[in-house]
């Protein structure tokens, strides 16, 4: 009984980090940062994704898999990635089974201009003013601590 419990309190952990995680990714525009190209996906919550690849938009389809796995298909991409970390704006993501460094993306409504790099100087030095209510800034402050606001 006490093995059924325990794996009963996995799998809702699992789902709450689930639905969390689309709660992060959905309904926003998110932008690849340091390509060469312009790359910005929008994932919708019911599983379409757009992207827009120098000005050309795709439609495709995305699903959370397990063990932190994001599946992306587009016409140019069928991709599974693993997800790193979010904080605030930014998602650190990479492909699944190479050893390339993690990309980010990040919301351009969140990172003004696409600094990244100066954006999470801020964070890191307690200079950044969060966003209010958002289920990104409650788990960025569950895993790093109470909120600072800076200037």
């Amino acid at each position: 009984m006490t093995q059924i419990l325990k794996n009963l309190i996995n799998s809702v952990k699992k789902f709450k980090e689930d639905i969390e995680f689309k709660e992060v990714l959905v309904n926003k525009n998110w932008t690849i940062y340091g390509d060469s190209e312009l790359i910005e996906y929008e994932f919708l919550r019911n599983g379409d994704i757009v992207v827009v690849k120098n000005g050309q938009g795709f439609d495709g389809t995305w699903r959370i898999l397990s063990n932190n796995r994001l599946q992306i298909r587009t016409e140019f991409t069928n991709n599974v990635l693993v997800f790193n970390f979010s904080i605030m704006g930014i998602l650190a993501l990479k492909i699944s089974s190479q050893n390339d460094e993690p990309f980010l993306l990040y919301d351009p409504i969140i990172v003004k201009n696409g600094d990244v790099e100066n954006y999470l100087l801020g964070i890191s030095n307690g200079n950044i003013i969060p966003i209010k209510n958002t289920i990104e800034n409650d788990r960025f402050y569950r895993m790093f601590g109470p909120e600072q606001e800076g200037n």
